[in-house]
């Protein structure tokens, strides 16, 4: 394990495309910045470890997987969301013209 002291902006590079930069810290706690590519996932490892004691998954890929598809369906119930929307604000907007 390597440990490191660092200071409010300081950031550290893992491999070549992830990227941790310290945001802010106060006293023992630290705001973390995290850029990585999609395909990599970043989680808290005591949220990792809580599902992973709950899951009925066989292995962690598998594990790993079910909760891709998770964030995937949100990110597309919000992308869904917001273009219902914006119609439903277009076709108010038409009606009001009309009007």
């Amino acid at each position: 394990m390597l440990s490191l002291q660092v200071r409010e902006g300081d950031y550290i590079l893992v491999g070549d495309n992830i990227r941790i930069t310290v945001q802010k810290g106060i006293g023992a706690n630290m705001k973390l910045g995290f850029e990585a590519p999609r395909s990599i996932s970043i989680v808290r490892g005591k949220v990792y470890e809580q599902e992973l004691m709950k899951a009925p998954y066989e292995n962690i890929e598998e594990l790993e997987a079910n909760r891709m598809k998770k964030e995937d369906f949100k990110k597309d119930a919000e992308r869904y969301g917001r273009k219902r929307d914006n119609m439903i604000a277009k076709h108010r907007n038409e009606e009001l013209r009309r009007a």
